[in-house]
């Protein structure tokens, strides 16, 4: 286990060079980066990993109150820790994966790369060594009841069926990575946001180890 400073607050984590990465991603690129008229939004975060958004969101707005999703049980250990030893308030987080159905669900973790883990066998480039591993869920119509300020999806390849399955009425943000996918296609999940009243901005990743990532940034404004 490492640890660094990131802001005011100390994060810990094994891959450094993936720390590295997720970290010039959220705090210096600001990928997640949202504007809100409250100063207490409500944001919920599916794929948490390590909490580095967590910490970002809770530097943007002190007071905000986050709901964070981590189903690899390493990576939520570090996750919980980073929470406790930095004594954040209006967090809560879930070791859980969050799904569209089912009471469990089979993911795949490369032992390095832990971020990646996903509904896809060797990751979404194929490329990587996973091994399956059943962890429970939470259904996406559980979590969105009342205003969500920020929805963030990071869920390496079943943002189709989440999207798909959940009531985004009352979710005035949306950040989702979109990974590609056997039988899945981006511009379904275009036209499904445009539907509901979402402007859709598509950047796309040029890091070397994202390259065919896109970040849709929605919003109802």
């Amino acid at each position: 286990m490492q640890t660094a400073k990131v802001g005011d607050f100390v994060v810990y984590y094994e891959n450094a060079d993936e720390f590295r990465e997720l970290k010039r991603e959220i705090w210096t690129d600001g990928a997640y980066y949202f504007e809100t008229d409250t100063a207490q939004p409500r944001i919920i975060d599916l794929g948490a990993y390590l909490g580095l958004a967590t910490l970002y969101w809770k530097r943007l707005y002190p007071a905000s109150h986050i709901d964070a999703y981590e189903p690899n049980p390493s990576s939520y250990a570090l996750l919980r820790r980073t929470i406790d030893e930095n004594q954040i308030q209006g967090v809560s987080t879930f070791p859980v994966a969050v799904a569209a159905k089912g009471a469990n669900i089979t993911l795949y973790e490369d032992k390095q790369w832990q971020s990646t883990m996903g509904i896809i066998p060797g990751g979404w480039r194929k490329i990587q060594k996973t091994t399956p591993v059943v962890v429970p869920t939470v259904l996406i119509s559980q979590l969105l009841s009342g205003p969500i300020d920020l929805l963030k999806m990071d869920v390496e390849g079943m943002e189709y069926e989440l999207l798909r399955a959940a009531d985004l009425t009352r979710v005035a943000n949306l950040i989702v990575e979109v990974h590609p996918r056997e039988g899945r296609r981006r511009d379904e999940l275009v036209a499904l946001l445009a539907k509901q009243g979402y402007h859709i901005e598509q950047r796309e990743d040029t890091n070397r180890h994202g390259v065919g990532l896109v970040l849709f940034v929605a919003s109802r404004t």
